[in-house]
């Protein structure tokens, strides 16, 4: 058997497939011991012969706290491992006391701190942090206490080692007296700046419920599980959903407005609302029908709060779930137009669209812009202007989505603005390989770094011809759904009549995407197929079909062809 432990698992198997007696096992794992270097393997032995060998604890007692908090994740799971074994066996209360003690000494006081002197100038630069509420304000400038708080900057593998602990002790039920320090370290772990940390804190805390009758240690597990809700991590937020599932509180007001927000975020809407089925039934409708319902009735201002802070996160899944959760609220309550306020609503949608990176948030976005405008125009007309010039500024977004929603809305407004004079400035970035690139770096800030990082993004995609013919090719695009969605929404020939000349003046203009954007004029077409000779009158207004005849577009020829009929379209080739 190899002492340098490469795998653990093939050393396990080793160690099933060695012929050596538990006795010979022993004594090895001890030399292996007393190195650092072989600590891991020593750890690995006593942990499979713990069940039979009663010396391991004899060698093992007076390190199981440095054990718990070394630097390798495996030596803690294989220390927590040998401890459930040596707590489970001869029934050892005398150990698990001892080690629990010790744990919890050694999260509130921490042997760095030689002096109060230097516990209270650590105090002093934790007070410039934002605390969660005025009681721990209090209690750091307490000096017994202080050192209490020196573990919110240890590194997350010595949390996990000794909450993995707590855990085990709690779980075979023992020292029960100590729960209430848990409680205390565990909420404030759930503040931890590392993820994993909070995470960790979240699977832990659904063992402390059981102990308690009074309502106020229950209602700071609760909180604990509340807050891991709201998290910023994915991975955070998918625990704090399953231990609210396990723990089932009778009093869930708390939990309605942040389980709404993560059934409209993305892994984890699917658990999300079935918790919201399980916990607030509905009779027919969607999953979310019953907690939307209390919502509504009860905690309405409180959501909509919550969700416009969300659209202000640093985190864009965040940021999307909040439009997303604004969007179902305005759909739901389309029946009832004086509910909500829809010119913040409206906002927070063009906060999360003018100038936001991320394509998925600015989707998001535009799509709650339009359910906005399409319901409440009215409420919306004074601020057409602003929501015309975001739609036309994004219209050629690469993201295809947010094009389309962005063609949906000016669809919309039509009727109120003069649509082909904003299009016609959008045409002449088609048109015009300079204004495409000033078109293109417009939102960029005049910056000696924004400027280096634009430079770098034009190499990355090829220099800066190839991007602007991309650029040309997206605008055009954009211009092309509009043509789409008008003839979706409400046809109107004069304006068609004008939109397809725009277009086809631009064809000859563009290197990219030809095919893509035909197709969606023929989608557009295709809508029009119900009115009689619209689609041949907008077409003999151009020479579009010449064009596709040119490069060769026969599938698309023929789709022509089954709208305005074959034998008028060979006629006209």
């Amino acid at each position: 058997m190899d002492n340098k432990l490469t795998n653990i698992n093939s050393f396990v198997e080793d160690l099933r497939t060695s012929s050596l007696s538990k006795e010979e096992l022993f004594e090895k794992a001890k030399s292996l011991y007393e190195s650092e270097q072989t600590i891991l393997n020593a750890m690995t032995i006593f942990n499979f012969i713990a069940d039979t060998e009663d010396r391991v604890l004899h060698v093992l007692q007076n390190s199981l706290l440095q054990l718990l908090q070394h630097q390798d994740n495996r030596v803690q799971e294989l220390t927590i491992s040998v401890i459930s074994k040596l707590v489970s066996k001869h029934n050892f209360k005398e150990l698990s006391t001892q080690v629990l003690d010790l744990l919890i000494n050694m999260i509130i006081w921490d042997d760095v701190f030689i002096s109060y002197n230097q516990s209270f100038k650590f105090a002093q630069t934790l007070l410039k942090e934002q605390f969660p509420d005025m009681q721990n304000k209090i209690k750091v400038m307490e000096p017994m206490f202080m050192n209490k708080y020196y573990f919110t900057n240890r590194k997350e593998y010595y949390i996990q080692g000794l909450l993995g602990a707590m855990e085990l002790f709690l779980e075979h039920k023992y020292n029960i007296e100590k729960v209430i320090e848990v409680i205390e370290i565990i909420q404030r772990i759930a503040r931890h700046q590392n993820k994993y940390v909070r995470l960790y804190a979240q699977k832990f805390i659904h063992h402390l419920f059981q102990f308690f009758e009074g309502n106020e240690y229950k209602a700071i597990i609760i909180a604990t599980i509340q807050q891991g809700l709201m998290d910023e991590s994915l991975e955070v937020r998918m625990q704090a959903l399953k231990e609210y599932q396990a723990l089932n509180p009778k009093n869930k007001d708390c939990f309605l407005i942040p389980l709404l927000n993560n059934c409209h975020t993305d892994n984890l809407m699917e658990i999300a609302a079935n918790i919201a089925q399980q916990q607030f039934p509905s009779v027919g409708g969607p999953p979310i029908l019953g907690l939307i319902t209390i919502i509504r009735d009860r905690f309405l201002k409180e959501c909509l709060i919550y969700n416009y802070n969300c659209t202000t996160s640093r985190y864009y899944q965040i940021r999307s779930s909040g439009l997303s959760t604004l969007q179902t609220i305005t759909l739901f309550l389309k029946q009832t137009p004086n509910v909500l306020p829809h010119k913040e609503i409206l906002k927070a949608a063009q906060n999360c669209t003018l100038f936001e990176t991320d394509p998925i948030v600015r989707q998001a976005g535009f799509s709650l812009m339009y359910h906005i405008s399409r319901l409440h125009m009215n409420e919306v007309l004074p601020y057409q202007q602003q929501i015309i010039d975001n739609c036309l500024f994004h219209l050629s977004d690469v993201p295809l989505e947010c094009k389309e929603f962005c063609a949906r809305i000016l669809a919309l407004f039509k009727d109120h603005t003069d649509l082909i004079k904003n299009l016609q400035q959008k045409v002449q970035v088609v048109k015009d390989k300079e204004l495409a690139y000033q078109d293109f770096v417009g939102v960029v800030p005049n910056t000696e770094e924004a400027q280096t990082h634009l430079q770098k993004s034009l190499e990355a995609q090829g220099g800066k011809d190839k991007v602007v013919s991309k650029h040309q090719s997206q605008t055009l695009l954009g211009i092309t759904m509009c043509f789409k969605q008008i003839s979706i929404l409400s046809p109107d020939e004069q304006l068609l009549k004008q939109l397809i000349v725009l277009i086809s003046s631009c064809l000859k203009y563009i290197d990219w995407q030809r095919h893509f954007i035909l197709q969606c004029l023929i989608e557009g077409l295709q809508e029009l197929k119900i009115v009689k000779r619209l689609p041949i009158k907008l077409l003999d207004e151009t020479d579009i079909l010449a064009y596709m005849k040119q490069y060769n577009e026969t599938e698309l020829l023929n789709r022509i062809g089954e709208i305005v009929g074959p034998t008028i379209l060979k006629g006209r080739l």
